[in-house]
């Protein structure tokens, strides 16, 4: 198989029917329990089932040493793990990471990091529930796991890199939207984890019970920091639609009975260091746990108004800039799907001042690996992270799906940074 032919991981009919705590001391290693390998090969009845969750858990896919990981969930909600060798060109698995599942809840999907030893770890099966952890017990080796203790009890959305020697994990605490945002390290490889950090509090001030975040952490290009991005969840509609509460009269809904999925709002962007601290892209100190007020003060990338707002794209360059691509318009996308204010795309990024500056498109001046991974990003799949070339690479591999196997079942395939259109026919390598 030719370099720029697409590297195809067919997964035949893949999916199936439908802390706050002080630093851990070193946990015991358990064999941990799995499904079969036919259990990634069944059928999804005609129903789509997505085997990932984009941007909220990160990330699914990892390009180390020469070897692209891969991981997704089945329709059970059981996490399974590939790998594919460049070099070879050929794939390991899927394999059987844990039998413990949220069934068709898609929350629940894995997020992964790979070791400097070549160890698997991945973080799955959450969702406002404990945060499950599983390692190879051997380097590079997708067929023996460990489960070790989970590493929150109440979480949903685990996103995780290293910086130098520390691993970091971010998640979402608590039973719902509203609840804050943590933050862990590691300097051991996950064996112990340090106290749990609330770093983002939408609700806290001002205070709403019902205001809540999505948040996307991903590393700095520059070996020292990361970069937070986040959009308003209000989940006050939701409340009012159910009778909870009543509606502020100072305060009405604009766009009242429509999903509750759909009311997010703005995006906002900070940067964490290497010494705790926290600023916005302008240098400017921000106090932990990031508040709505602060945020809106300080760390606005893109105002949607009255309009939601749908963060899309994420790019750093290699000066450790950052950009985003989103949506701003409204659209009950979650429900009816009717357009009631028509969605724009919008691009941002920081001037020299580290001021936030909106497009309507990339500019020719912006580096190439960002315009370019704006332009790629029209694939159903996810990037595979590079941790050599962080957020600035520009054709990353790209571990994707699409619905046309037996019964609209997925199919599971990498496209390669040489690649730029998508496989239809032939080059296929079934797993069974």
């Amino acid at each position: 198989m030719s370099r720029t032919a697409a590297r195809l991981l067919s997964f035949l009919g893949l999916l199936a029917p439908a802390f706050l705590a002080a630093p851990a001391a070193p946990l015991a290693a358990a064999p941990a329990p799995v499904p079969s390998p036919d259990a990634a090969v069944a059928r999804l009845d005609g129903k789509r089932y997505f085997p990932f969750y984009w941007n909220s858990v990160w990330p699914h896919a990892v390009h180390q040493g020469g070897h692209v990981y891969g991981v997704f969930q089945n329709s059970q909600g059981q996490p399974f793990a590939a790998a594919f060798d460049k070099q070879a060109g050929t794939w390991d698995g899927p394999h059987p990471v844990s039998d413990h599942g949220l069934g068709r809840d898609t929350h629940g999907n894995p997020s992964l990091w790979v070791d400097p030893d070549g160890h698997v770890h991945v973080f799955h099966g959450s969702h406002n529930n404990h945060q499950r952890y599983s390692v190879t017990t051997k380097p590079g080796d997708l067929t023996q796991w460990e489960e070790r203790e989970p590493v929150a009890p109440l979480a949903t959305y685990p996103q995780v890199f290293s910086i130098g020697e520390t691993l970091h994990l971010f998640f979402r605490s608590g039973h719902d939207h509203f609840y804050p945002w943590h933050h862990r390290t590691s300097t051991d490889r996950g064996r112990t984890w340090s106290r749990a950090e609330e770093v983002v509090d939408f609700s806290r001030d001002p205070i709403d019970k019902y205001a809540g975040s999505y948040c996307y952490f991903r590393p700095g290009t520059d070996g020292e920091t990361f970069h937070m991005f986040a959009v308003y969840k209000d989940d006050n509609p939701r409340f009012i639609a159910h009778g909870v509460k009543r509606e502020n009269p100072k305060k009405p809904i604009k766009y009242p009975g429509l999903s509750e999925a759909v009311y997010r709002y703005n995006v906002y962007h900070a940067v964490g260091h290497a010494d705790g601290t926290w600023t916005n892209a302008a240098g400017e100190p921000l106090s932990l746990p990031l508040t709505r007020r602060e945020a809106n003060e300080k760390c606005l990338a893109i105002n949607s108004g009255d309009s939601f707002a749908g963060l899309q794209v994420i790019a750093v360059d290699a000066g450790n800039r950052p950009y985003v691509r989103a949506t701003v318009g409204v659209t009950d996308w979650a429900g009816s799907g009717e357009t009631l204010v028509p969605s724009e795309t919008v691009y941002a990024t920081v001037d020299a001042q580290g001021i936030w500056r909106k497009f309507r498109k990339p500019e020719s001046s912006w580096p190439q690996p960002v315009r370019e991974r704006f332009r790629r990003q029209k694939y159903s799949g996810t990037y595979a992270f590079n941790p050599e070339a962080g957020m600035n690479e520009a054709r990353p591999w790209i571990f994707n799906f699409d619905f046309t196997g037996p019964d609209k079942s997925a199919y599971l395939y990498l496209l390669d940074g040489d690649d730029a259109a998508k496989p239809r026919d032939g080059g296929a390598m079934a797993v069974h």
